[in-house]
């Protein structure tokens, strides 16, 4: 899973969440810093992890989380076939 680095300077981490249904509801999966980049340069993300319980679909929302520690609205929903 990456995203578009968030372009604002005092960018701090992004917090990712996660659903096993589209739609929701969303828990909170992990943090993750800007320099992270999982799969492609110049792109923040991560590399999933196996759940035992899934029916069909993965689903992410990112949102950015300031210095000050003020965040930002979630992204739109991101799903995909497990």
């Amino acid at each position: 899973m990456t995203w578009d680095h968030n372009p604002e300077s005092d960018l701090d981490h992004y917090n990712v969440y996660f659903s096993d249904l589209p739609g929701g509801p969303y828990a909170f999966l992990r943090i993750v810093s800007p320099g992270d980049s999982a799969h492609s340069p110049g792109r923040a993300g991560f590399i999933d992890f196996e759940r035992d319980l899934t029916v069909g679909k993965t689903c992410y929302r990112i949102s950015a989380v300031d210095a000050g520690g003020s965040e930002g609205a979630w992204s739109t929903e991101a799903c995909f076939d497990a």
